[in-house]
């Protein structure tokens, strides 16, 4: 079963949008997604900042990167990945 956060993603990167540093921001986003314990992050890019990628791995949570902005598309390419 797949459950799509978009309201909670969201709020949590309207959270940290008001700090000046963009690593800080992308901790706090990886530090709240992590309170769901999503098994996948599909996501236009990977986080930039060190930390934030150690947090999201320390929860074996994957990031699927992709170019598609319909989510029905992107996750049809993560079935594909997964059932090669």
């Amino acid at each position: 079963m797949i459950h799509i956060y978009v309201d909670f993603i969201l709020n949590s990167v309207l959270k940290a949008k008001d700090l000046d540093i963009p690593e800080k921001k992308e901790e706090i986003t990886a530090s709240d997604i992590t309170q769901v314990k999503p098994d996948f992050i599909i996501s236009s890019n990977h986080p930039k900042s060190n930390k934030a990628k150690w947090i999201i791995h320390k929860y074996g949570i994957f990031i699927w990167e992709t170019d598609q902005k319909d989510i029905q598309k992107a996750l049809d390419e993560i079935k594909v990945f997964i059932e090669t």
